[in-house]
């Protein structure tokens, strides 16, 4: 219903005037909102497939989990933050673990990222500035025991 409505090029059936029409009744029409977020959420789930398919490799599993969030806002912050959430299930998990659930699968990104708005994750910490210093210990040469404290900035 609503493709195509905010087209402004003129179709090869369309005469002159029922195009320049069409351009002036466009401009009346209330902006609606709903027709860029629902095309946007259908982009993330794409994207979210694609990516769980680093991971998992049942479609079943995938659309499954996929449905699970329906929310576009969590879904968005999923593929944000897809590195890291990969990689931890990768971890927990394995690749391609036929013995894990789509509830589990659910449960585990879940966690994640409650991890990553609380703030416990290095994702988050990655992305808070600030200027304390921080002291990490190096090892000098080889042979010595000795370690040197050498600050470095966090960003």
């Amino acid at each position: 219903m609503n493709k195509n409505r905010y087209q402004v090029i003129q179709d090869p059936t369309e005469t002159n005037t029922d195009y320049i029409t069409r351009i002036q009744n466009l401009e009346s029409l209330a902006f609606d909102k709903n027709i860029f977020k629902d095309r946007a959420q259908t982009e993330g789930n794409k994207k979210f497939m694609i990516n769980l398919k680093d991971v998992i490799r049942d479609e079943v599993k995938i659309i499954e989990i996929v449905k699970s969030f329906p929310f576009a806002e969590e879904v968005f912050l999923i593929d944000s933050n897809w590195s890291y959430i990969s990689n931890m299930l990768k971890r927990k998990f394995g690749f391609n673990n036929p013995a894990i659930t789509a509830k589990e699968y659910n449960l585990e990104i879940n966690e994640l990222l409650n991890e990553i708005h609380s703030g416990k994750s290095p994702i988050y910490s990655s992305c808070t500035y600030t200027w304390d210093f921080i002291h990490i210990n190096t090892r000098i040469g080889d042979k010595s025991n000795k370690y040197n404290s050498k600050k470095f900035r966090s960003f």
